[in-house]
């Protein structure tokens, strides 16, 4: 398998997003979602997404106008995702991809640290990920972020980023600028405003894949579009 870390990853690494749906999320169910997430991206904005997805992709929040004076902590995103291209190639678009089950947690401050993030463009925010590295004393965790940014062709570090020191975090290049990728801000919710992939489009962009697995997750997809986030009575839902 392809873009893997050299080592086995902890179970704090970055390797699952905290997703939140109207019922709680069997793994299987969770890896549904990355699985299709890079085809439904691609369907709506008419490209190849690359299938490495940064989940819980941190953004320092010193950075943003709303936490000036917060150090080295973050809030989180659930996704980053890069527009593929061939190896030698830089990507030209990149999405934050943020997933709502439920319309009414949708609210103005989170809306404007997003819209905030994307002003800032890509590079201020992987050099704010580096700048989190350097100073937290969870590196190893952050070893595998890092380590999946280089893959993403992001960041250029030393093949002994394992275990994280000073003097690797210290030799990081950026092999982005400021204009390039273009960065752009997404949700995936129940309703369909504009500029939203809504559980209904996701679905149907699921099921033209044809696989059962498929299938069946896009009738629960359908199920959430219309099911207010901690309705239904879990007695209603069929496991998977």
């Amino acid at each position: 398998m392809e873009n893997l870390p050299p080592s086995s990853a902890p179970s704090n690494c970055w390797t699952g997003g905290g997703i939140c749906l109207p019922i709680s999320l069997s793994a299987g169910q969770t890896f549904s979602l990355r699985c299709f997430l890079p085809e439904v991206l691609g369907e709506h904005f008419g490209m190849k997404i690359n299938p490495l997805l940064i989940p819980e992709f941190p953004i320092k929040k010193a950075l943003l106008p709303s936490y000036r004076d917060e150090g080295h902590k973050s809030i989180k995103v659930d996704y980053l995702a890069l527009e593929k291209c061939e190896p030698a190639e830089p990507a030209k678009r990149a999405f934050l991809v943020e997933l709502k089950t439920d319309m009414g947690s949708r609210n103005r401050e989170q809306d404007k640290d997003l819209r905030d993030a994307v002003d800032l463009g890509l590079k201020a925010l992987v050099e704010g990920v580096v700048d989190i590295a350097r100073a937290t004393n969870e590196r190893r965790k952050y070893g595998h972020l890092l380590y999946s940014l280089s893959c993403l062709h992001l960041i250029e570090c030393e093949n002994a980023l394992f275990p994280v020191s000073k003097p690797a975090l210290e030799k990081i290049e950026y092999n982005i600028d400021e204009r390039r990728p273009l960065l752009e801000l997404v949700y995936i919710q129940p309703e369909f405003p504009t500029n939203i992939i809504d559980f209904n489009k996701f679905a149907e962009t699921v099921e033209k894949g044809g696989s059962e697995v498929g299938h069946a997750f896009a009738q629960y997809l359908k199920k959430w579009a219309c099911e207010d986030a901690g309705s239904p009575n879990p007695k209603d839902w069929r496991s998977c």
